[in-house]
């Protein structure tokens, strides 16, 4: 038997078996994508602090507030914000049906109070079965890290690794955790500010191009990210506002705005007992501000993650397969993503097969998955070649 001949059965046998595993256990294919969704589908580090009666009362109340602040956070979370107004409003008890469970990260009580942290983790498929029936787009897959850094600029001085101003107050308070996307600030070293001038960040916020977008999108790639947001927050006393101007280093999204103290989010702070002491407004209207950048950021990730899910469609593929490891590389991506519903091969030979995906959502938002997975898809003759991102 020729030696072509012989690697090419040991081949097939061994694809065979693995795709045996795949179309009758697949566990481990569930595990990760579970493990995933889970991420996603979950609120983490809601505070609770209440007080009643006893502190069993307080920490009834406690727990029905931070269910309902939970679903709300998951809304705005994987929900366009364009739709938000759309979600019916739910009692209680449905937003109970939705919850997977709760982690208890710290919990106290003493006498009337109730203190605690907790993590509420939600149902991926009754929330995506409940905002299909609805006929609400929503996000099945989370956004990448991007690194976030931000100049303050107060009474004429501007502001970034110091402890005791405004902007790094205005930070400690963002729900970062809880973002499509992770955001992580620049460590301080003393290399990283030697390299980061004050003005020309801020500059760099502001024209969104420049050498210094550029170094800090290199900084971003390094620490594993796809790109840097950089925000640059200038509070004026006088007029009790906040100008911002932000800019992504990969995408070239930009803008500016305006934050006082008729938005709803400040009004919400002040209301909430914070005095209006000239850091704490400050802070506020900074916290808002990056708020507002935020969401912004979030946003046009989002539109291009968007899955309505009662959309199905399904793509015949040719792929590479001139090794196992080629093939098993490909699977790996492919059954990682939350968009494919499932995936049979059609065909195996080297150097090509075929395989049929079905998927949820449209295929421009496949064909995007598939490219944040490092594969594109390419035509092929009458059909669509999947080929890894060189």
């Amino acid at each position: 038997m020729k030696k072509n001949t012989l690697f090419f059965i040991v081949y097939t046998l061994l694809i065979a078996a693995n795709l045996f595993t795949v179309h009758d256990t697949r566990a481990q294919d569930r595990f990760r994508t579970t493990r995933a969704l889970d991420q996603l589908f979950t609120i983490r580090d809601v505070k609770i602090d209440e007080s009643d009666r006893s502190s069993l009362i307080a920490r009834e109340k406690g727990l029905e507030k931070s269910q309902r602040y939970a679903w709300q956070a998951l809304i705005r979370k994987i929900v366009a914000s364009k739709d938000f107004d759309r979600v019916p409003d739910l009692t209680l008890p449905q937003i109970m049906a939705m919850i997977r469970g709760i982690d208890y990260k710290e919990e106290s009580r003493s006498g009337r109070r109730y203190i605690a942290v907790i993590n509420i983790g939600f149902e991926p498929a009754k929330v995506t079965n409940f905002l299909s029936d609805h006929d609400i787009p929503h996000v099945l897959g989370a956004g990448t890290g991007v690194l976030l850094v931000h100049v303050h600029s107060q009474n004429g001085l501007n502001y970034m690794w110091e402890e005791d101003h405004a902007g790094r107050l205005a930070w400690q308070q963002v729900d970062s955790v809880n973002r499509l996307r992770t955001y992580i600030t620049l460590e301080e070293t003393l290399e990283i500010r030697s390299k980061l001038g004050r003005l020309a960040v801020i500059n760099a916020a502001k024209m969104g191009q420049g050498q210094m977008a550029t170094l800090l999108q290199e900084m971003a790639k390094k620490r594993g990210m796809d790109e840097a947001v950089i925000i640059h927050t200038d509070y004026d006393a006088q007029k009790e506002q906040v100008l911002y101007h932000y800019t992504l280093t990969a995408t070239g999204l930009k803008g500016q705005g305006t934050v006082n103290l008729q938005d709803d989010m400040v009004q919400d702070s002040l209301s909430a007992g914070t005095q209006k002491q000239d850091l704490n407004l400050a802070a506020i209207l900074s916290r808002a501000a990056i708020d507002a950048v935020l969401d912004k950021v979030d946003d046009s990730w989002r539109s291009q993650l968007l899955v309505n899910s009662a959309l199905i469609g399904e793509i015949t593929l040719v792929l590479p397969t001139n090794s196992l490891q080629e093939f098993q590389a490909i699977q790996k991506a492919v059954k990682g993503l939350s968009l494919i519903q499932s995936w049979t091969i059609e065909e195996i030979s080297v150097p090509l097969s075929r395989a049929k995906l079905v998927y949820r959502g449209r295929l421009d938002q496949l064909t995007l998955a598939l490219n944040l997975a490092g594969y594109k898809v390419e035509t092929y003759g009458d059909g669509w070649l999947l080929q890894p991102v060189k």
